[in-house]
């Protein structure tokens, strides 16, 4: 079992407050998910209604700012290539 970490942005109650309220998500997720079963999941183009892509994948990197390169490859490669057998 895995989960794509994406559709956050839509879940704030405005531009400001994104970071602060999916912060928790992205926390929960990852905690109960680990590093090896968890993906990131851009939903463009439809996520340009609350946040462009660039501000997501910037959101996303702040929120995980700390964990280390290694963690970062599993979250926005390695999984993924693992998990679609690319």
């Amino acid at each position: 079992m895995v989960c794509k970490i994406s559709g956050l942005v839509f879940e704030a109650n405005s531009k400001d407050s994104i970071a602060k309220e999916v912060g928790p998500v992205v926390d929960h997720v990852i905690s109960s998910f680990g590093w090896g079963r968890v993906i990131f999941g851009s939903d463009w183009p439809i996520c340009n209604l609350s946040a462009s892509f660039g501000q997501w994948v910037e959101m996303l990197l702040s929120l995980t700012r700390g964990v280390g390169e290694s963690n970062l490859n599993k979250l926005f490669y390695e999984n993924a290539e693992r998990i679609y057998r690319l």
